[in-house]
């Protein structure tokens, strides 16, 4: 009797086998034994001359009756001119990308988030990042696919926002724009941004941030000298902190936030950490005058913490706002101003009485260089030549340029 080309083998020896080796059943499929009697199923060919192994499963887990079934659709495989191996990789992928393409806006916004929120030098704009997608996005768009959300959704959301709160939409509609560029990188959707501003503003108007952007109220700066008079007049560390608000051209947050170990006072010094510094990207050093030392000393001198002007803890982020009105009633100024306008005062005094160069005055105000080429070959701070800006502007501001000549040290 002519011994079976095909379906070679039984259950019964599939199940006894136990010595090493491979045994064929037919049709290029081989039950392969190894050391130890571990038993899976194999399809062996060759294809452009090269010999290839498909592995079908462990013996335990699919039955001789599967393994056929599985070695038949290879070989229909081959006969249509495909790679079995490959085949299967090419469905493994396109099932992992199914896969990711059901990755939610919610879910792809929190691994952005998670992957890039150490490289924000701001903590402050880390958490309000994630809070406006959780407060205006998440809950019309976080629970939908990614790979589902087009032009019209993402105008869902920016519509309410966009007569009232401009600069809000404005942002809203980066930051999908962020999302879903993150999730097409990572292989969650395809084809071009439905959130980018070409597509978007073509649907509903939008408004760049500068555009909404509305000026601080200033003092002018012939009015300075005389509200630093009636401030220094004040007791508590609120008028200590607007002093030298105005003396430093300090944000009134990176100010009010001031620790005693930021101080070097033998050298006039302050470095103020790069978290508090609004976009520079590094750490500020400030030339600290006169008074400056003076307020600093004082209050080490009585406090028992470690923040300048509150101890214990900083000193509360309304406080100079709350004084500022009552200092600017004392003077008998009726406009209105607010702390962060004097960075403007401070600006507008240089540019109109004095002529520092541009490049020192932004430097001093710690603005950072919009240039990547300008950023690039300017490394240092201009310290020495902020020194006379700041020596000048403490002297205007406490009258001291008024009681003796001013001998005008050139920036």
């Amino acid at each position: 009797m002519m011994a079976r080309a095909w379906n070679r083998l039984s259950v019964n020896f599939v199940r006894g086998a136990s010595k090493r080796g491979r045994y064929a059943d037919g049709g290029n499929l081989f039950l392969q034994v190894a050391r130890g009697g571990t038993k899976a199923w194999v399809f062996a060919y060759a294809r452009n001359g090269t010999s290839r192994a498909m592995g079908l499963g462990a013996a335990r887990v699919v039955p001789l009756a599967l393994a056929r079934e599985l070695a038949a659709q290879a070989r229909e495989q081959l006969a249509r001119g495909h790679d079995p191996i490959d085949a299967r990789r090419a469905a493994a992928l396109e099932q992992r990308a199914a896969r990711a393409r059901l990755t939610t806006f919610k879910q792809c916004a929190e691994d952005y988030h998670a992957a890039n929120v150490s490289r924000w030098s701001n903590p402050k704009h880390a958490r309000e990042w994630i809070a406006t997608l959780r407060r205006f996005i998440f809950p019309t768009l976080g629970h939908l696919s990614v790979n589902a959300i087009d032009s019209g959704l993402v105008c869902k959301v920016l519509q309410p926002l966009v007569s009232t709160r401009p600069v809000t939409a404005a942002r809203v509609r980066g930051r999908i724009e962020t999302v879903l560029d993150f999730a097409k990188a990572a292989g969650q959707r395809d084809g071009e941004n439905p959130a980018s501003k070409t597509i978007i503003s073509h649907m509903i108007p939008l408004r760049s941030e500068k555009a909404a952007v509305v000026h601080q109220a200033a003092l002018p700066f012939s009015k300075v000298p005389t509200l630093m008079a009636a401030l220094r007049a004040r007791p508590g560390k609120d008028a200590r902190l607007l002093e030298t608000i105005i003396l430093t051209g300090l944000r009134s947050d990176a100010a009010r936030l001031a620790k005693f170990n930021e101080f070097d006072l033998a050298a006039h010094i302050w470095v103020v950490p790069r978290g508090r510094m609004k976009g520079l990207g590094r750490d500020h050093r400030i030339p600290v005058g006169v008074r400056v030392a003076e307020i600093v000393r004082a209050l080490h001198a009585e406090s028992d913490g470690e923040f300048v002007f509150g101890g214990g803890s900083p000193i509360a982020r309304t406080a100079v706002g709350k004084l500022l009105p009552k200092v600017l009633r004392d003077i008998k100024h009726d406009e209105h101003a607010v702390p962060h306008g004097f960075r403007s005062t401070f600006k507008d005094w240089c540019s109109e009485v004095r002529d520092y160069p541009h490049e020192v005055v932004e430097q001093a105000l710690g603005h950072r260089i919009k240039s990547s080429v300008e950023r690039s070959y300017r490394r240092g701070d201009l310290f020495e030549r902020r020194k006379v800006l700041m020596v000048d502007w403490e002297n205007y501001c406490t009258g001291e340029e008024a009681s003796r000549e001013v001998v005008r040290l050139r920036a």
